[in-house]
């Protein structure tokens, strides 16, 4: 079992509405739970981009091996495919055309994959870059989808 949270890093201009056809993908294509978060402030984070982050959190991978191996493998490409079919359909319709980022990180912070999709259309790796700050792990993510609500709301009266 496994959750994923989709994080928008600039939520004025990727709302959860507008994500919510790539995380509906995401939860069909590779059976997993899939949450939102976006980050109360930013500081003076600027960009050109349309900024998104999924990050992959799962159970027990020390007991499957190299089943574990083998799910990363096939998460990490659906959820790039998830990705690039929606942000090709996002550029097609912009009038004022945006770069579009998508980080991949584990649960340990650790970058998986990283790529840009150009206002051209094509696809960058940029994986290898050297990763300055290490993200924060999102700590209070809502759920995409109503199944999730009841128990979101549990969790969250627990928390007061």
């Amino acid at each position: 079992m496994y959750k994923i949270i989709v994080v928008s890093k600039n939520k004025g201009i990727v709302s959860k509405d507008e994500l919510s056809t790539f995380a509906a993908s995401l939860k069909s294509s590779l059976d997993a739970e899939v949450e939102f978060y976006t980050p109360e402030f930013l500081g003076t984070q600027v960009t050109f981009h349309d900024v998104v982050e999924v990050w992959l959190l799962f159970e027990g991978k020390k007991v499957l091996g190299k089943v574990f191996d083998k799910m990363i493998d096939k998460t990490l490409d659906k959820t790039l495919d998830a990705f690039i079919k929606w942000a090709k359909e996002r550029l097609s319709s912009e009038e004022n055309k945006r770069p579009k980022s998508l980080s991949i990180y584990d649960e340990n912070r650790k970058k998986i994959k990283s790529v840009i999709l150009n206002t051209k259309g094509e696809i960058e790796d940029n994986t290898e870059e050297e990763q300055l700050i290490k993200p924060n792990t999102p700590k209070k993510s809502e759920p995409f989808f109503e199944k999730n609500v009841e128990r979101n709301t549990q969790e969250k009266a627990t928390d007061l």
